[in-house]
């Protein structure tokens, strides 16, 4: 599998939109990542958690491809990281996605 850290920017930065229009901020799609993300960190919403945990499950997912991208032969040590990663990254996705849902966004 190939994927860039374009890739992984734009499904941060699709999260944080995500997120930042559940919580009403204003003119995030004219702001940085870390700057809609510093300003859905100061709004004390119950969604950081879940977002934080999203972001840091697809990012390590995404570092172990990158250390691993040059080897054709993978461990059985090293496939049985990347399914827990891949667990970690997919559910965090599943409860963002959830507690979205929940608040109607």
């Amino acid at each position: 599998m190939y994927i860039t850290e374009q890739d992984v920017t734009m499904v941060v930065r699709s999260a944080l939109i995500r997120v930042a229009k559940c919580i009403k901020l204003k003119d995030f799609d004219l702001k940085s990542n870390l700057e809609i993300y510093d300003e859905i960190r100061n709004s004390e919403t119950d969604l950081i958690y879940p977002l934080n945990t999203f972001i840091n499950s697809y990012i390590e997912w995404y570092m172990f491809h990158k250390i691993k991208e040059h080897n054709s032969i993978i461990s059985q040590e090293d496939k049985s990281k990347l399914s827990g990663l891949i667990s970690n990254r997919d559910r965090s996705r599943e409860q963002l996605i959830e507690i979205l849902s929940q608040k109607g966004c």
